[in-house]
């Protein structure tokens, strides 16, 4: 089943990347000031981006750190964010790889900070993605994980994860704000 669904992932995604890139939905906002706010970046910081989507968190975060590592399950999202931030220009510390959240392809403690923006409802296994960010986190690393947010009402909760299990096949399950914690 996981290697089946993380295929249709890969599929999904790699059908729909260009969209990803192009969204003014993901290419900015708030949310990422917000994240710089907190992980208070330095030029001797190196950044893991999990599932890094059109490789926008990786752009924003290129200037302000050492170098940036993008990862994303699909190939095909990854080409397209690399064209993205190439035709962009301006930042040369982004390296591009293929990797699964849930079995990150890195040493223990690689990284001093690491993001994941709108994508831990698409995992299968939220818990085991945690455990492979801390491994791969230095001792005192910072991370920030921005997705979508639950309400805490159980009716309107399971209404919106019908809806969106509807919507996207890929969507797994969302959480609310005590589940995270």
């Amino acid at each position: 089943m996981d290697r089946k669904f993380k295929n249709r992932v890969r599929e999904q995604f790699g059908k729909t990347a260009m969209a990803y890139v192009k969204s003014a939905h993901f290419s900015g906002g708030k949310d990422l000031e917000e994240a710089v706010r907190l992980l208070q970046p330095s030029h001797e910081d190196n950044l893991l981006d999990v599932a890094c989507g059109g490789g926008h968190t990786a752009l924003f975060f290129a200037p302000l750190v050492r170098q940036v590592v993008a990862s994303d399950l699909t190939m095909q999202m990854l080409k397209k964010a690399q064209e993205h931030l190439a035709d962009e220009g301006g930042v040369d510390n982004v390296i591009f790889r293929e990797a699964d959240a849930e079995d990150l392809p890195f040493p223990a403690g690689s990284f001093t900070l690491l993001t994941c923006r709108i994508a831990p409802h698409h995992f299968p296994d939220v818990p085991q993605a945690l455990r492979e960010f801390h491994r791969v986190l230095r001792r005192g690393g910072r991370m920030v994980i921005i997705d979508t947010l639950l309400p805490s009402d159980p009716e309107i909760a399971d209404f919106y994860q019908a809806m969106e299990q509807r919507r996207d096949p890929t969507h797994i399950r969302a959480f609310n704000e005590s589940e995270w914690t």
